[in-house]
C-alpha cells in the first residue's frame, strides 16, 4: 500500500490525469510517465514546492533537485495500489477518464469561420470591398460566438477537474492512520476501566 507521501507523489496537483490513467491503464500510463514526464515541481505536505523525477524504476521525490530523494514510489508499488483498488474505483477513473476525453475533443476551434471562403483569400481586388466588410463583420461575429464557447467550455472544465480531483482525494491513504491499540487504551482509559 502506498502511504499519503508517496500518494501526494504519485498523484500530484498537476497530473491527475495521470493518476486516472494509471488506475485504468496502468502499464499504458506508465509508459507515458516514463517517457513523458522527467520531472518537475509539485506540491509538499507543507505547502512548498518540492521536485519529482521519473524514471524506469519509479517516481523520486525531493526538497530540491539535486537532494536524495525524500519519497520514492516504485513502478511495483504503484501496480500493487492499482490492483488493491475495487472494481467500482475502477470503473468510474475509466468512466472520468473518458469524460476528460471527451471534453478535451469537444474545446472550442481556435480559428471560427464564417461558412465561406474569405473574400481576401479569393484574389480581391478591392481591400476594402463590400463582401470583404461583411466577412469581416461575420468574422467578428464568429469569434465572439466562439469566446462565449470557450468561457462555457472552461466552466465545464473545471468542473470536471473537481470531480476527478475529490474522487481522487477519495482515494488517498489517511495521514495519520488509527493506531489500533493506541485507540483502545485511550477508550478504556477515558471510561476508566483498568487497561
Amino acid at each position: 500500500m502506498l502511504d499519503p507521501e508517496q500518494y501526494r507523489l504519485l498523484n500530484r496537483a498537476s497530473a491527475p490525469w495521470l493518476t486516472l490513467w494509471l488506475i485504468v491503464d496502468f502499464e499504458g500510463g506508465r509508459a507515458h510517465a516514463i517517457g513523458g514526464q522527467g520531472g518537475g515541481s509539485y506540491a509538499l505536505p507543507d505547502g512548498s514546492t518540492g521536485w519529482y523525477a521519473t524514471s524506469t524504476a519509479g517516481m523520486t521525490g525531493s526538497r530540491r533537485i539535486g537532494d536524495p530523494p525524500k519519497v520514492t514510489v516504485t513502478w511495483q508499488e504503484a501496480r500493487r495500489w492499482v490492483a488493491s483498488l475495487p472494481a467500482a474505483v475502477v470503473q468510474k477513473a475509466a468512466a472520468l477518464r473518458a469524460e476528460g476525453h471527451t471534453r478535451q475533443a469537444a474545446y472550442p476551434n481556435h480559428y471560427p469561420g464564417i461558412g465561406r471562403p474569405y473574400c481576401w483569400d479569393q484574389q480581391c481586388t478591392t481591400p476594402d470591398c463590400e463582401q470583404c466588410a461583411q466577412d469581416r463583420a461575420d468574422l467578428a461575429v464568429a469569434h465572439q460566438r466562439r469566446d462565449v464557447e470557450r468561457e462555457a467550455w472552461h466552466l465545464e472544465q473545471r468542473a470536471h477537474d473537481r470531480r476527478v480531483r475529490a474522487f481522487l482525494a477519495a482515494l488517498a491513504p489517511d495521514d495519520e492512520p488509527t493506531d489500533l491499540l493506541a485507540l483502545l487504551e485511550q477508550q478504556a482509559t477515558s471510561s476508566g476501566a483498568p487497561a
